[in-house]
């Protein structure tokens, strides 16, 4: 599972104090920008926006905002028990500034959705996040507060970003209770074929 203490920090100035609230869910971001327009936007105060991470195309990971604090993505209430992701979106092809989540269907790259869902369930994880509770920017629930936002847009696949979720917990069972699936497998294989082997000798298995 990522390690999310080892995860670069570049402080934005946007951001406030979350009080009595946790992060009690996740809202994933497309800036329509690169990764240098990002930060620079939220490093700068009079843009009043900001995010926790930002996730590059390559799958690197940049931390803005510290988790204890609220970042400024999602306008008033979700901000104090949201986390903010954004995702890279706009990068150069062949000497052209593509156009964004929103137009270009292929601004996303495989490294990033994974990087992102390895951040999403290191958070879910750390907060007690349930799946219902990652939601888009446009996501209808965030209406009642006056967001407007489209994004991630019309390409974000949410059943596969899901899927790699899933994988995710999938590969975070402690070791001591795969070691545990792993005999239990073995035992039943054993059992199985001495059964078998009893059959080929003419001789019924005995019953226990």
């Amino acid at each position: 599972m990522l390690d999310l203490t080892k995860i670069k920090f570049d402080a934005s100035p946007n951001f406030s104090t979350r009080g009595a609230h946790k992060p009690e869910l996740i809202i994933m971001h497309c800036p329509v920008g690169t990764l240098q327009g990002t930060v620079s936007t939220f490093k700068n105060p009079s843009s009043r926006v900001s995010a926790h991470y930002v996730v590059d195309r390559d799958g690197s990971i940049l931390q803005m905002v510290k988790l204890d604090q609220a970042a400024w993505h999602a306008m008033n209430y979700p901000n104090l028990i949201g986390i903010g992701i954004e995702h890279v979106d706009r990068y150069d092809y062949s000497g052209r500034l593509m156009g964004g989540c929103m137009v270009d269907p292929n601004w996303f790259t495989e490294a990033q959705m994974q990087a992102s869902a390895n951040l999403v369930y290191a958070l879910m994880k750390q907060f007690n996040i349930p799946v219902e509770k990652v939601m888009g920017h446009n996501d209808p629930w965030l209406r009642q507060f006056h967001n407007t936002h489209q994004d991630p847009g019309p390409y974000w696949n949410w059943y596969q970003y899901r899927l790699r979720l899933e994988k995710c917990k999938q590969a975070d069972v402690p070791e001591a209770q795969q070691t545990s699936n792993d005999t239990a497998e073995k035992t039943s294989n054993s059992t199985e074929e001495l059964v078998n082997i009893k059959r080929k000798a003419g001789r019924p298995p005995r019953n226990k």
